[in-house]
């Protein structure tokens, strides 16, 4: 039995991200663990539940048989979620879940020379905070990821250049970047919005804090997320009016980059400089 107040934790990723699953405000939720944890995951919000009244409070969940179920206090049973669709009905199942490194929850028959099932949570191969690494696109691609960097970043490393311009040198050492529409974020979906402004307004309080290294804009509904961690995008499967926009060094060779657009100046200050010497000496010596 898994109640409130317990904790399931996965060894941390080789980015020394660990993954967390717990009762919270009534629910079961996964999350990636932060300094300001990032759900991605919560039992509320998957569509794969076979028995679903709403109203009540998790407090307290269980396997049991095939299913892994949710109850309130009294007991009374709000979700039930199926572990696997392919039953042999000469083994008895006696299943676990295992949260992995990767972030997924997994299960096992023990009876079964530890047979896994058919579900797996969360289902969606991007939906993890790091199904690729950080800054990179996600896409799924029937089961499987595919990881793209978008273009405006450094596509060799897919850096920024840094992790919080907190220590990084003057305001002007970095820029807010544009990494275009068609992204999502594995979190958005399961946190408040940081301030309903304008877009402008966004763009401000994101370059305000040096602790803010992302941010996601909403133009239909006024949403700006801000966020001081980010793990990989995903490829949007719908239409969306998100906007997404990143803290990078100047030098970092994205195509926002206030450093790129710098060249071509410097060089016609040089040249207008060398051609009024010559202008210049070429006077005197008439004289």
């Amino acid at each position: 039995m898994f109640k409130q107040g317990m904790k399931l934790v996965s060894n941390p990723n080789p980015n020394s991200l660990s993954y967390v699953l717990k009762i919270e405000h009534g629910n079961m939720v996964l999350s990636a663990s932060y300094s300001n944890p990032q759900p991605y995951w919560s039992m509320g919000k998957d569509a794969r539940r076979n028995i679903d009244k709403n109203g009540g409070k998790v407090a307290f969940a269980s396997i049991d048989g095939n299913s892994w179920r949710f109850f309130d206090e009294s007991k009374v049973l709000l979700w039930q979620f199926s572990i696997s669709y392919l039953i042999d009905v000469n083994v008895k199942a006696t299943w676990i879940a295992v949260l992995g490194s990767d972030g997924f929850i997994r299960f096992f028959n023990l009876n079964a020379k530890g047979s896994s099932g058919t579900s797996k949570v969360p289902d969606d191969p991007c939906g993890t905070p790091e199904a690729c690494m950080p800054y990179f696109v996600c896409s799924d691609l029937v089961g499987n990821t595919k990881c793209q960097c978008s273009l405006e970043l450094s596509p060799s490393t897919c850096k920024t250049g840094i992790a919080s311009h907190c220590d990084n040198g003057k305001d002007g050492d970095v820029a807010l970047i544009d990494v275009g529409t068609g992204l999502d974020y594995f979190t958005l979906g399961y946190v408040s919005p940081s301030l309903k402004i304008d877009l402008s307004g966004c763009k401000a309080s994101c370059v305000s804090s040096c602790h803010y290294i992302v941010m996601f804009y909403d133009n239909s509904s006024r949403d700006c997320f801000l966020f001081n961690d980010v793990g990989s995008f995903q490829r949007s499967k719908h239409r969306s009016n998100l906007v997404a926009f990143v803290m990078s060094r100047n030098e970092n060779g994205g195509e926002g980059a206030k450093g790129t657009r710098a060249f071509p100046y410097v060089v016609i200050i040089v040249v207008s400089t060398i051609v009024f010497i010559l202008v210049l000496l070429f006077v005197i010596e008439i004289l």
